[in-house]
């Protein structure tokens, strides 16, 4: 790699210095500058033991911030606090709220994300899952969405981020899916505090009618591709509709709504979970 981040800029791995801090511009990770006599200076991903050791910095410092955030609220609030069921212990416990804020950097499989948060409602405390700069800087998938999305009338479904790097809060708001993508709205803030005062006021950008027409020809165009690629699930598709008399590369036009997309609620692409209920 030639060129790494530094300070939100581009810098060519030939004008670097060994002791910056530089990030790799795709996955947002920290990267290293090799340089020798024999060959050209470039960047290289750190080890994955340097890789854990940096996402633990970087979960301390989130921690950090969030237990100070609290405090200048004047919220009761604790680090690392053991739960009565002595099972799992909170980032931070907000005792005279009973909630828990826990700040998830690394990766987690589903199954522990509702067993522990089953835990904290059983002893009766909410719990929310902020997320740090690796989800962040990644694309947002349905794994993601089935683990910690939260919904909220206001600003429909949503997650919260705090970014060390960036050092503010994010809120991604009013998440859909448009064919089998994610879009959402992004809003930052200073404080906690900030994003829980102003989510009620959060108004949804309803995209433009060019746009919905540009999604739903993709979407047309995704579902011919996925047939001629003979993919099981598009060719029952297919099939479904040919025997209730319609075209399948038609089925955008009659399931999506020109002026909404669908909401992340399905195991797959919102528009065949539709389109498998309106034939069926």
């Amino acid at each position: 790699m030639l060129m790494a981040q530094e300070n939100g800029k581009l810098i060519l791995a030939v004008g670097a210095v060994r002791n910056g801090k530089y990030y790799c511009p795709q996955c947002g990770q920290l990267v290293i500058l090799k340089n020798g006599k024999n060959r050209r200076p470039y960047f290289a991903h750190l080890p994955k033991a340097v890789k854990l050791e940096a996402e633990s910095v970087y979960h301390k410092a989130g921690k950090q911030r969030l237990y100070n955030d609290m405090l200048k609220i004047k919220y009761s609030v604790q680090m690392e606090v053991v739960m009565n069921n002595k099972a799992q212990r909170a980032d931070i416990y907000i005792s005279n709220k009973a909630l828990a804020l826990e700040y998830q950097c690394s990766a987690i499989s589903l199954k522990s994300v509702a067993n522990r948060t089953l835990e904290y409602n059983n002893s009766g405390i909410k719990v929310w899952w902020i997320l740090g700069d690796n989800y962040l800087n990644r694309r947002l998938t349905l794994a993601t969405l089935q683990k910690f999305v939260r919904y909220k009338p206001e600003c429909g479904f949503y997650l919260v981020f705090y970014s060390v790097r960036q050092s503010r809060y994010l809120l991604w708001s009013h998440i859909e899916e448009a064919n089998g993508i994610f879009i959402y709205q992004v809003n930052r803030y200073q404080s906690l505090q900030e994003c829980w005062r102003d989510w009620d006021d959060i108004q949804q950008i309803k995209p433009k009618l060019k746009l919905r027409k540009q999604e739903v020809s993709r979407e047309a165009h995704r579902l011919q591709v996925n047939v001629m690629l003979k993919n099981q699930q598009y060719l029952e598709l297919a099939d479904l509709c040919y025997r209730c008399g319609y075209i399948l590369t038609g089925a955008p036009i009659i399931c999506h709504s020109i002026s909404h997309r669908f909401y992340p609620i399905f195991y797959e692409v919102g528009l065949n979970f539709d389109l498998g209920c309106c034939l069926s």
